[in-house]
C-alpha cells in the first residue's frame, strides 16, 4: 500500500517553534506589480515529497490505484503542484556507490508520470536532491515523461515556468542547493529571477528544497542549515528575500515533516509541507510518526488575498498539540504491544525493539529490512498497522476539537449579536 498523507483539520499560522523574537532586520520593499482582476479565484494547492515508486519497493497494478484516495482532493484546485523526490527514468547510474551509507537514489517507471496527471497534478516541482539522482540522463528520461503527459515542471536553472488560470499569469520557479537547479544558496541570483518572474506574471509561487532533515527538524532555525555535509541554505534569510523581490506565495520541502507556517509582508511562506506519498522509502511508514495534508490558497488579483495551510502533525513538532501527541502515541503503542504479543509467528525482543524504534523514529525501517532480511517486511507491516490505529484515533480526536472550535465561535458571534 502506497503511504499517502490525508487531509488535515488545524490550521497553523505562525512559524513552528519559534522561541525567541528574530534579530532586528533593515526595512524592505517590496517589487511591485500591475494587478488584475481575475474572472474568479485562482486556487493552488502544495503538497510536499513525493516517491510513487523506487529500488524500495514498487506498488502493484503498475502504481494506478496509489493516489486513488487522494484524487477527489487533489482535482479541486486550478493548479495542483508537488515535489516529485525521484526520477521518472529507467537505466542510468546511480548517484549512489555500492558500499555508500546514507545515499538512497529514487527511480520510478516513466509511465508513472501519467499516474500523477490521473491524479489531479499540474505541476511538479524538480528542485531537490533527488531529481539528479541518475545523473543527466535520469532527468533528461524526467522531463520527457512528464511532457508525454502534459505535465508542466519547474526548477532547472534560470527556468520561469508560466501557467495561465482564469486569465491570470501565473510563474512557478523553484530552487535548491544544487548545480542543477535554481540556487537556493546564491540569493542575489535568486531575487534576480524572481524579479524578472515577477515582471511576466502577476502571480509569482516559488518552490524550495531546504533545510535539515528528520524527525527532530521540525524548527526553522535563524541561520544556514547543514545535513549529512551539505549546505541546505538559510531558509528565512531565503524565503523573506524572494517575497520581497515579488514572490506571492513560498512552499517548502525536504525535511520530510511539516515546518511552520509565516505571514510575510503579506504573503504565505509554508517552510516545509512534509511527506505526502512513499511506497517503501520515507519515514511515513518508517522514522518518525509525521505526515502532512495540503496546503491550499486563493490568489486573488496580484497577490494573496488570504491563505490556510492545513496540516496535521501527529507527532507534536510545528503544530506541537500535546492532546493529540498523547492520543496517537497511546494507542499507536497499545495497538504494536498487542501485535507484537500475538503475532505468529513470534517476534523476537530484538525485532520487538526495532519495531518500537521505528514507531518512536529512532530506527529506520530500511535498516531493519537490512537487519532482519526475513522479517523485515513483516516488522514494518506490524509497525504501520499500529501508526494508522494511532493515526486513526487522532485525527477523530482532531475533528471534534475542530467542531467544538465550530460551534464555540458560533456562538461567540450570536452572543455578540445579541448584545448589541
Amino acid at each position: 500500500m502506497l503511504a499517502v498523507a490525508g487531509l488535515a483539520l488545524l490550521v497553523y499560522a505562525v512559524v513552528g517553534g519559534e522561541t525567541k523574537p528574530p534579530p532586528a532586520r533593515a526595512a524592505t520593499t517590496r517589487t511591485t506589480k500591475t494587478t488584475v482582476t481575475p474572472k474568479s479565484p485562482v486556487t493552488i494547492q502544495c503538497v510536499g515529497d513525493t516517491v510513487l515508486a523506487s529500488a524500495y519497493g514498487t506498488p502493484p497494478n503498475g502504481g494506478r490505484d496509489s493516489l486513488k484516495a487522494m484524487t477527489p482532493s487533489l482535482h479541486k484546485a486550478d493548479i495542483t503542484w508537488g515535489n516529485l523526490e525521484e526520477t521518472l527514468s529507467r537505466g542510468g547510474t546511480s548517484k549512489c556507490g555500492s558500499n555508500s551509507n546514507n545515499c538512497y537514489a529514487f527511480q520510478a517507471p516513466p509511465s508513472y508520470a501519467r499516474n500523477l496527471k490521473r491524479a489531479g497534478f499540474s505541476i511538479m516541482n524538480l528542485a531537490n536532491n533527488h531529481a539528479y539522482d541518475f545523473g543527466s540522463s535520469g532527468l533528461r528520461q524526467t522531463h520527457h515523461a512528464l511532457a508525454r503527459f502534459h505535465l508542466a515542471w519547474d526548477g532547472s536553472p534560470g527556468e520561469i515556468r508560466i501557467m495561465h488560470r482564469n486569465d491570470v499569469r501565473i510563474a512557478v520557479v523553484g530552487f535548491a542547493p544544487y548545480p542543477w537547479a535554481a540556487r537556493l544558496d546564491h540569493i542575489p541570483a535568486a531575487r534576480r529571477l524572481v524579479r524578472k518572474a515577477a515582471k511576466r506574471a502577476e502571480l509569482v509561487v516559488v518552490a524550495i528544497h531546504a533545510g535539515a532533515e528528520g524527525s527532530d527538524q521540525t524548527h526553522v532555525p535563524h541561520s544556514t542549515e547543514y545535513y549529512l555535509g551539505e549546505n541546505r541554505g538559510n531558509s528565512r534569510a531565503f524565503t523573506h528575500a524572494v517575497v520581497n523581490a515579488g514572490a506571492d506565495l513560498v512552499v517548502g520541502s525536504g525535511p520530510h515533516v511539516i515546518r511552520g507556517v509565516q505571514w510575510y509582508h503579506h504573503r504565505l511562506i509554508a517552510y516545509s509541507a512534509g511527506n505526502f506519498a512513499g511506497y517503501h522509502n520515507f519515514g511515513l511508514f518508517y522514522a518518525s510518526a509525521t505526515t502532512a495534508g495540503i496546503t491550499a490558497v486563493d490568489a486573488a488579483r496580484s497577490s494573496l488575498a488570504g491563505g490556510m495551510a492545513y496540516m496535521f502533525q501527529i507527532a507534536g513538532g510545528a503544530i506541537g498539540l500535546g492532546l493529540t501527541t498523547t492520543i496517537f502515541t497511546t494507542w499507536s503503542e497499545r495497538h504494536l504491544d498487542a501485535q507484537v504479543a500475538h503475532a505468529g509467528p513470534p517476534l523476537t525482543d530484538a525485532q520487538g525493539d526495532a519495531a518500537h524504534g521505528i514507531l518512536a523514529g529512532t530506527d529506520s525501517g530500511l535498516d531493519v529490512l537490512h537487519e532482519f532480511p526475513g522479517q523485515g517486511a513483516r516488522i514494518v507491516h506490524i509497525v504501520r498497522e499500529a501508526f494508522v490505529t494511532g493515526f486513526n484515533a487522532a485525527f477523530r480526536l482532531d475533528a471534534a476539537l475542530a467542531l467544538v472550535g465550530v460551534a464555540v465561535a458560533a456562538a461567540f458571534v450570536g452572543a455578540r449579536r445579541r448584545t448589541r
